[in-house]
């Protein structure tokens, strides 16, 4: 046996000189020193080698693992462990290596030996763990590093291999989404939605292991999670849905966070391809959203929906540029002396003798995200149309454009929305920007710092649908907007045996009135609604009772004659 370090220091050398260091095979790493330790094992008196790795749970593993390897030399006593070396090394991230080495049959170890074999087996520990790390690495190209499950691209690449090995058709694909994480997220504070992400991950992650044969599920990002399992499968996929519960303790509080959840599933029994499953799913799921069920399955309808709206999208794009895209006008008239005062441009896709309306393309898209060039083309347009009327004496009236909420992320805006007003030498009175109420309060300072570059340069800013969520007043805690749109949903029920309704209408306008914002009510329809607004203090009034919205060369008949 070799005892001075010199010797001990050529076998390590000899070792680690062997191994290609960008090996990021665990299990082929092993084999390899299992080669290259035959050499030497005589040498080193070496029978018998067993390492049993014990990997905590971590982003890599979620669930844990635990891996063995083992190496004969030569004949072992393995009833006798007095003289086997047995040792645990925890010096590795996340892993827990115990060793048990045992020397040939017939050899005592002396401490030096036992030295130089402890020495050469913790290299063999680390040499190991890092051809495990270097497959970590590998990984993380593929991996949502929140829940350690899958990320969208993983679970992409996953089906496409399913499918080339064409047994994706046995499959079901489900998109998963937590009803109420945004009010969680926003109740609790980020830290506590990131617990609560991870949670899920966990359980969904041993629901997978659990299941007979492979199957699979993935973090899409935000609050969506994505399983592919075997169709027997999708039973528990289902059951899985059914509220979890989070058992949450601050300040020495417990409390239980209820996780509801919703589904749309995909029964893949035509072989679709990986990306018809995950569009599938996604459109079943905005399905359940609109119909307020927690589950709903693709089905043939839906499909000619899918259909319908890939060809809206790749259509949409020509159709601007050929003009096909067009404005409708709908008036807005005072309470006071019933007089045109405003307008709310509209978009219409104009198909020969068709006019669709917004229903029948905006929510594709939307989704596919042509909605940020929309925005600024519908502007355009209204700014051109009002350039034409200036131009032959007609006075236009202030008119708003509708932002989506996805274009305030663009850091250029301001600036486009300046430019198109500037080149058409349009006066920013008569200009309005409207965004729909339902902004995030995440988006709380990017709406500030839009709202104030618009008054800089006196484009005033309207809130679409006041009232219909919970963030209206606080909306308006650090946020002024010039005009507030009060919800149809208020002004219909003027009409009804509802007391109390009237009363938080009532009381809405008044406060709208101290903080000095403009109100409009939309969606108007009786005489009866303009008398209880009109008494209210509401100014403008937007609803079919005076016109629906109106097209380019009627809108123009309105601004000649303006009176009601």
């Amino acid at each position: 046996m070799m005892k001075d370090s010199c010797s001990v220091c050529r076998e390590l050398t000899s070792i680690i000189d062997e191994i290609d260091i960008h090996e990021c095979d665990p299990h082929s790493v092993h084999m390899k020193i299992v080669g290259i330790l035959k050499d030497y094992a005589h040498a080193l008196y070496l029978g018998k080698v067993e390492v049993t790795e014990y990997i905590s749970p971590n982003v890599f593993f979620p669930l844990g693992d635990r891996r063995e390897f083992k190496s004969e030399y030569s004949p072992v006593d393995i009833d006798d462990e007095s003289n086997a070396i047995i040792f645990e090394m925890d010096e590795l991230i996340h892993t827990v290596c115990t060793f048990k080495i045992y020397p040939e049959i017939g050899h005592e170890w002396t401490d030096d030996e036992k030295t130089s074999v402890m020495r050469v087996s913790k290299l063999i520990a680390i040499i190991i763990s890092r051809s495990e790390y270097l497959a970590y690495l590998d990984k993380v190209e593929y991996l949502d590093v929140m829940t350690g499950l899958l990320n969208s691209s993983g679970m992409r690449r996953t089906g496409i291999t399913l499918q080339d090995k064409q047994v994706i058709d046995k499959y079901v694909g489900a998109w998963v989404n937590l009803k109420s994480f945004k009010y969680i997220n926003k109740k609790h504070g980020p830290r506590v939605g990131d617990q609560i992400l991870r949670y899920v991950g966990l359980k969904f992650s041993k629901l997978v292991e659990s299941m007979e044969g492979t199957n699979y599920v993935s973090r899409f990002g935000g609050d969506n999670f994505f399983f592919l399992v075997l169709r027997e499968n999708a039973p528990k996929v289902l059951e899985s849905i059914s509220d979890l519960e989070y058992n949450l303790e601050i300040f020495g509080e417990k409390t239980v966070i209820k996780i509801p959840m919703r589904a749309g599933l995909y029964d893949n029994v035509s072989g679709a391809s990986m990306a018809e499953i995950i569009a599938g799913t996604n459109f079943a799921l905005d399905v359940a959203r609109e119909r307020s069920l927690d589950i709903v399955w693709f089905d043939k309808e839906m499909g000619e929906k899918i259909m319908h709206s890939k060809r809206m999208v790749v259509e949409f794009p020509a159709a601007m540029e050929k003009g096909d895209i067009i404005p409708y006008y709908q008036p807005k008239v005072t309470t006071d002396g019933r007089e045109l005062c405003g307008a709310e441009a509209l978009v219409r896709w104009k198909q020969g003798d068709k006019v669709l309306p917004p229903i029948a393309f905006l929510p594709a898209i939307e989704r596919e995200g042509s909605v940020r060039e929309l925005d600024l083309y519908m502007l355009e347009q209204v700014c051109k149309d009002m350039r034409d009327w200036i131009d032959r004496g007609i006075e236009p009236v202030r008119t708003s454009v509708n932002y989506s909420r996805v274009n305030l992320s663009n850091p250029k805006l301001v600036e486009q929305t300046i430019d198109i007003i500037k080149k058409y030498g349009i006066d920013s009175k008569y200009i309005e920007i409207e965004i729909t109420e339902t902004v995030d309060n995440e988006d709380g300072d990017i709406l500030a710092e839009f709202m104030s570059k618009m008054r800089d340069n006196d484009v005033k800013i309207s809130m679409d649908d006041f009232g219909t969520g919970y963030s209206s007043l606080y909306l308006f805690k650090d946020r002024t907007f010039d005009v507030v749109k009060i919800d149809k949903s208020f002004v219909d029920n003027i009409t009804k045996d509802l007391p109390k309704d009237k009363i938080v209408l009532n009381n809405m306008i008044r406060m709208l009135k101290e903080l000095d914002v403009e109100i409009t009510a939309e969606g108007v329809e009786s005489e009866e609604q303009i008398d209880f607004l009109k008494a209210c203090g509401c100014q403008v009034i937007q609803g079919y009772i005076f016109d629906k919205p109106l097209p380019h060369d009627e809108f123009e008949q309105r601004l000649i004659n303006r009176k009601y």
